[in-house]
């Protein structure tokens, strides 16, 4: 069955009304016996349009001046672009990728006009970007129900994401949270470190069998596969990707833009649209006029998800007749005689709907897999760049641990100064460096200065906090807040700092959308770390490494600046 593009069901959208008032301006034109020439006719509705836009603008812009006025406020100040939404568009519509994550291009623009707080004004919205502690924490804790993902966000990630905990809003948000976060607390369970284990074990093999032969190792890479198959199999019960083969692998060979449209690739691929929309604005989809460009990858991924929620499906048919497949009998837990459910086995008993279960899965699924694979490779890079760090950190896990051993959850908590590195590098290379909400009705902030008029905040605005700039700012870190230093989170700084300012420090989130899998990322990240480093004691960059082609949509350091991965040498000594 075809399919309308999502540029033709813009088009429908938005055109349908002018068309019937040029339609309806022209028979009134016409009936009066007025006839125009051809050129009038050609530049008459592109200056209407251009009327209508600055009207709009005009009176919104005054509109907001009054109620500012009328709250005792002022507006937030606006800035000059230096990328307009118009640049933008052409470098997209030109097959030009800037490779920047939605919204880092918009937060620079708060550091070139150093204020805390800006209104970077296109022409289709406000969007406010804050780096005020005091702001970050009005959005996440203090009144979240105003400031949601918003129609826009979910227009962005329909065809994607569907509907579920990371892009829905209100009581549809409350229910799918409520049916993902248990599974993340039961995770805690023994079970989830030894699944991290083994395929940390199968990463380290892999990694011998490249460096055995002299190659340098593209850990990004590396690490995605990793991470994909650890969520995989603790959502879905199942590996849904292979480990790469040594070429892929390999940062010294050249690789095409996407070598395979398999299940991992076809998620970054995902991904790389749903950024170019972002970037685009509300005028993405005259970017996919005659496609929609998710169509291919998200067809490779139902063809690996469908068929497992099928069998789930299925399964629970068969259980309500009596029937118990043999898996069944083997998922049961000998510790407390209770089955070990899969988020996929929980979705199959709420609902018979599959496309609600794939919805549910890929909203955690590719967050929890993308968000462990960067830091690990930040935390690696690091790493390679502070030897006296990496032999300090070593020196500890083999203490615990010595050179074999698998850590329990005693041994994570009693390792201080791995968790000290993994917040550090979460510090200088949040997973996700700029937040983006949209306001619900019009609101105040508190003045970032002493004794300033409150800042107004206009209904239907884009509101983002720099997660990066808060992260590295002198002002909230010290005068060493760009240094890789993991002792900030042990010695004396961390109650100046953070203890008294705990929204300076948003890896995660914090409130009511904070993300509820952390403290699984936190252990699979300390998983293979430790296994790296008993078995290689010394991290280099290869900088004469051939990088494959653009993997990745990150920029800034590592993880948002190498936009080709992590070449790295590995030394056992």
């Amino acid at each position: 069955m075809a399919q309308i593009t999502p540029g033709l069901d813009f088009l429908a959208r938005k055109l349908f009304i002018p068309l019937i008032l040029f339609l309806a301006i022209s028979l009134v034109i016409f009936l009066v016996g007025f006839r125009p020439t051809t050129w009038q006719l050609l530049v008459a509705p592109f200056l209407g349009i251009t009327a209508y836009i600055s009207a709009v603008i005009s009176l919104g812009r005054w509109i907001e001046r009054w109620e500012a006025a009328r709250m005792g406020s002022r507006l937030v100040p606006q800035c000059r672009r230096r990328h307009s939404a118009i640049d933008r568009a052409i470098a997209f519509f030109c097959g030009r990728r800037t490779y920047e994550v939605p919204g880092t291009m918009l937060a620079q623009e708060v550091v070139a006009y150093n204020s805390p707080i800006v209104n970077v004004f296109t022409i289709w919205f406000n969007y406010i970007v804050t780096t005020c502690p005091e702001h970050v924490k009005i959005i996440l804790t203090t009144n979240p129900e105003n400031y949601v993902k918003g129609e826009g966000f979910s227009r962005v990630t329909r065809s994607t994401l569907g509907m579920g905990v990371y892009t829905t809003d209100g009581s549809l948000w409350k229910f799918h949270r409520s049916v993902v976060r248990p599974l993340f607390l039961r995770s805690r369970h023994p079970t989830h470190l030894e699944l991290c284990d083994r395929y940390a074990q199968h990463a380290m093999a892999h990694l011998d069998s490249i460096t055995g032969a002299g190659y340098s190792i593209d850990l990004l890479n590396l690490f995605r596969w990793s991470s994909l198959n650890i969520a995989s199999e603790m959502l879905l019960g199942v590996c849904v990707s292979n480990l790469p083969c040594a070429h892929e692998a390999c940062s010294d060979r050249e690789s095409s833009f996407y070598p395979e449209m398999d299940f991992s690739t076809a998620i970054l691929r995902v991904q790389e649209v749903v950024s170019r929309r972002e970037e685009l604005g509300p005028l993405w989809p005259l970017h996919e006029l005659l496609n929609d460009k998710t169509k291919e990858p998200m067809h490779i991924i139902s063809q690996t998800l469908d068929p497992l929620i099928l069998a789930a499906m299925r399964k629970k048919m068969m259980r309500g007749v009596g029937v118990l497949y043999s898996t069944d009998e083997k998922a049961i837990d000998a510790s407390n005689g209770k089955e070990n459910e899969t988020l996929l086995s929980q979705l199959a008993e709420l609902t018979d709907e599959s496309y609600q279960i794939k919805d549910v899965i890929l909203n955690v699924l590719i967050p929890q897999r993308d968000n462990v694979a960067l830091t690990l490779s930040s935390l690696v890079y690091y790493l390679a760049l502070h030897p006296r760090i990496t032999s300090h950190l070593r020196a500890e896990i083999l203490h615990h641990l010595g050179p074999i051993r698998r850590p329990t959850s005693d041994d994570l908590r009693a390792m201080k100064y791995l968790r000290a590195v993994i917040n550090e590098t979460l510090r200088l290379t949040p997973p996700v460096p700029c937040t983006i909400r949209e306001t619900v009705t019009a609101t105040t902030w508190p003045s970032p200065y002493p004794k300033g008029k409150p800042i107004y905040i206009p209904a239907h605005a884009k509101v983002s906090y720099d997660v990066y700039s808060i992260h590295t700012s002198k002002d909230f870190w010290g005068p060493d807040a760009k240094q890789f230093d993991p002792e900030r989170f042990l010695d004396g700084r961390y109650q100046e700092y953070l203890s008294p300012n705990p929204y300076i420090f948003l890896p995660f989130g914090v409130g009511p959308r904070a993300c509820f899998g952390q403290e699984v990322a936190y252990d699979e990240i300390s998983i293979l770390t430790i296994r790296l480093l008993q078995a290689y004691g010394s991290l280099s960059i290869d900088a004469s490494a051939k990088y494959p082609t653009f993997r990745t949509l990150e920029t800034r350091p590592l993880a948002y600046g190498n936009k080709n991965g992590l070449g790295l040498k590995l030394d056992t000594s």
